[in-house]
């Protein structure tokens, strides 16, 4: 009895799969065209901007943790404007290296204007900009045993150029 439950399940799981490859195979991708691409695009990096400057007073208060609902700063729509903010000017600079070199700039020509930006930093991206500066080039820069901060959260933020 259980051997015919066994093959009864394998059967319904083989006709599920047949069933299903036909469907995977006719989904078509969505195309766009580049000025709606650019479009949302834009609109991702404003969104973040908002975000940074809305969850800025919150840094390094809740650690490995949610923020509690009551004490998420209440929403200023000047928040949005943060140059003062690494978390965004870091950021500009990868985009200024986009902008003159299209989109097929190379790790190494990013990392050189990274090495010639002058604002400040911390942690794992003042680590990396100064391993740039001693020749460690990317992703070396970056990696571990170079950069004692290499686990803190700057690729996350500045993952959009990856």
């Amino acid at each position: 009895m259980h051997s015919s439950r066994m093959v009864g399940w394998l059967l319904a799981g083989a006709v599920s799969m047949l069933w299903a490859l036909p469907q995977a195979h006719s989904q078509q991708y969505r195309r766009l065209p580049v000025s709606v691409y650019r479009d949302k695009m834009a609109g991702g990096w404003l969104g973040q901007m908002a975000g940074v400057g809305w969850g800025g007073p919150t840094e390094f208060k809740w650690k490995g943790e949610i923020i509690p609902a009551d004490k998420m700063p209440a929403w200023r729509p000047e928040m949005i404007n943060q140059f003062r903010q690494d978390d965004l000017y870091v950021e500009m600079t990868f985009l200024r290296s986009l902008k003159r070199y299209g989109w097929d700039v190379s790790i190494r020509q990013a990392g050189i204007d990274f090495a010639n930006s002058g604002y400040r930093l911390w942690h794992a991206n003042r680590a990396g900009r100064d391993n740039l500066r001693r020749g460690i080039a990317p992703p070396d820069s970056g990696h571990p045993k170079f950069n004692k901060h290499a686990d803190d959260i700057d690729y996350q933020i500045e993952a959009d150029y990856s």
